[in-house]
């Protein structure tokens, strides 16, 4: 049965799986999950206190490449990648239950701990790598009741320093975790020292393009629904159901999507959209109207003192 249900997950299009023993996590490998996401109320250390038929964790590697340059803004796949899993997550679960198995779909287990159970190792970058899929990938986890498989040891990061070197903010530097732009992005409002330093739509990926164990990984070619949703234009004015389903209902609210627009703009000084900016300052949106606002500022080349 394991391997039917390995085959309906590469039918769905995850990379590889890997079914992985439910012994409890450690609590201080839980904190630093916690630390890293913001979601320490989600997390549980006992998978059978979720499932207590639970005889194995099923992991799920979603793999994907970076989107490659085109005409438009520079964006991070990951969020639209992982909606992508989470669907198909949730068809795998339910084959699986017409098929007669326990199955539980859960966000409530560390992710990155699980995976290590499969092998892959953390890079200095706190994100785990996959040892054929490198760190572009996304993790979904589903609970069964089939038996683990052997467990395969975990491998130790390069430690090179490419990623220290990389961070636009110095995140991995100082080891702490609050400075990372993803974190930043989370913050109302983003600190301004740190708007200056974005590159990207939704986050930052830095310190996995410069990895060297990601060199492999190619980028991908734009999708062509991408390129006409993530239009900085689209973000501020498109509708709203496509953008969710590419992006996922949580992320593609009107305030986080006018923020990620005016951030982009004033970090890249775009010209041409300031009839956009007053618009999102218009809205009364915030945190996406003080960011407007700072992105007006930068435009006229008044933000030079500017401080937090």
């Amino acid at each position: 049965m394991k391997q039917q249900v390995t085959e309906w997950a590469r039918f769905l299009g995850f990379a590889d799986c890997a079914f992985v023993d439910v012994q409890p996590f450690q609590t201080w490998r839980l904190r630093a999950q916690a630390e890293q996401t913001g979601e320490a109320k989600t997390l549980a250390e006992d998978p059978r206190a979720l499932m207590p038929q639970a005889q194995s964790i099923l992991l799920l590697f979603w793999g994907y490449q970076p989107a490659q340059t085109y005409d438009g803004p520079r964006y991070v796949r990951y969020y639209i990648e992982s909606q992508k899993a989470y669907r198909a997550a949730k068809q795998l679960a339910e084959y699986m239950r017409q098929a007669g198995l326990l199955v539980l779909h859960t966000a409530k287990l560390p992710a990155m701990a699980a995976a290590l159970r499969t092998g892959g190792r953390y890079g200095d970058n706190g994100l785990y790598i996959h040892p054929r899929l490198g760190s572009f990938l996304h993790l979904e986890l589903l609970l069964t009741n089939l038996l683990p498989d052997r467990r395969r040891p975990a491998e130790a990061c390069l430690h090179c320093g490419a990623c220290i070197r990389a961070c636009p903010t110095g995140a991995l530097a100082a080891r702490d975790t609050s400075l990372c732009l993803r974190h930043g992005m989370n913050q109302k409002p983003m600190p301004v020292w740190m708007r200056e330093k974005i590159d990207t739509l939704f986050g930052c990926e830095c310190c996995q393009m410069v990895c060297p164990l990601n060199q492999p990984i190619q980028k991908s070619k734009t999708e062509a629904d991408e390129a006409i949703l993530l239009q900085l234009t689209s973000l501020v004015r498109g509708a709203r159901q496509p953008l969710k389903i590419l992006l996922g209902s949580n992320y593609a609210t009107r305030t986080r999507l006018m923020s990620q627009a005016a951030l982009y703009i004033g970090a890249h000084r775009c010209e041409g959209k300031a009839e956009l900016l007053e618009e999102i300052v218009q809205s009364g949106l915030e945190p996406a109207c003080t960011y407007a606002q700072w992105a007006q500022r930068r435009l006229a080349g008044s933000d030079i003192d500017e401080i937090d």
